[in-house]
């Protein structure tokens, strides 16, 4: 069994909440424990990447950028 701590925080609507649970607690018994760490990497590219790869890419493109905040959601855990 995993016991993770949870809070809330404001949201910046007024009256929104967002539920924050912990799952990087209890140390070294946490859920986070049980992800493979290349399964869960996060790599950033660069200013210059960007610029290449537009150039690279030709006229008429352009980089995009998403904000995925609020697209957050809870995955199912396999259970089995």
């Amino acid at each position: 069994m995993h016991l993770s701590p949870f809070g809330v925080i404001s949201k910046k609507e007024a009256g929104k909440w967002r539920l924050i649970f912990d799952l990087s607690h209890p140390p070294s018994a946490s859920i986070n424990d049980g992800i493979e760490k290349s399964l869960a990497s996060i790599s950033y590219v660069s200013v210059d990447n960007v610029a290449e790869v537009t150039a690279e890419l030709g006229r008429g493109s352009f980089p995009g950028k998403y904000d995925v905040q609020s697209a957050f959601k809870h995955i199912p855990k396999d259970t089995g």
